[in-house]
């Protein structure tokens, strides 16, 4: 009887301990959330150049690119890949654009699905609320020196498909400002997206935010 009364003692106290550690990972996640949105508070406008590395597991061979990007909050952004790759992309409230070699092509927002998904995510993640993707992916947050990295497991079915996990890593002393992004796929690929030259709030023309017609 005693042995029963102390291990259930037990079992509950293991049940405390549990409860208190996920409370407390959770207060961690809603603070490092609150602390980037208060940094992106007064965000216009953001503009970078980045270094793109693709790593194919199944060739064993390694991507590299170069682009620009510009993003206009709340819901704007423009990912430009330089050549060889010669690639740009934009998102917004019409949906998804690319322009290729091969012209340019619009999407509406339903007919992108997946990857429109995704480009979604990497605007919001850019310079949105990271607290609106709770929704979507579970989130970890951490200190590395001087980043905040943040990692995010993606709890959406469709996501899933695509993504293992999504790595964001900002600066700790301007959490508004992402240094890195690390994407996961479920095939083994990998792309580690390295950000330069970051500045907010520069005047964007409306045009560069806007695809051509064709």
């Amino acid at each position: 009887m005693k042995a029963a009364v102390a291990a259930a003692a037990m079992h509950g106290t293991q049940g405390f301990a549990t409860g208190a550690t996920h409370a407390r990972e959770a207060s961690d996640t809603d603070e490092a959330l609150r602390a980037i949105a208060a940094a992106r508070a007064d965000v216009r406008t953001l503009t970078a150049r980045f270094s793109q590395h693709r790593a194919i597991g199944l060739l064993a061979a390694e991507v590299k690119s170069e682009g620009r990007l510009w993003l206009v909050r709340p819901d704007k952004l423009r990912w430009e890949l330089a050549a060889p790759d010669s690639v740009t992309y934009w998102i917004g409230p019409f949906g998804l654009a690319v322009r290729s070699a091969d012209g340019v092509t619009k999407v509406g927002k339903a007919a992108a699905g997946r990857f429109g998904a995704v480009l979604d995510d990497l605007l919001v993640m850019l310079g949105g609320d990271l607290r609106t993707l709770a929704k979507r992916y579970a989130i970890e947050p951490k200190r590395e020196g001087r980043e905040l990295v943040l990692a995010f497991s993606p709890t959406d079915p469709e996501r899933k498909k695509r993504l293992t996990r999504l790595v964001l890593r900002a600066s700790a002393e301007e959490p508004w400002r992402v240094v890195r992004i690390e994407l996961f796929e479920p095939n083994g690929d990998k792309s580690d997206i390295a950000f330069n030259q970051v500045a907010k709030n520069e005047p964007i023309e409306a045009s560069v935010m806007t695809p051509p017609a064709k």
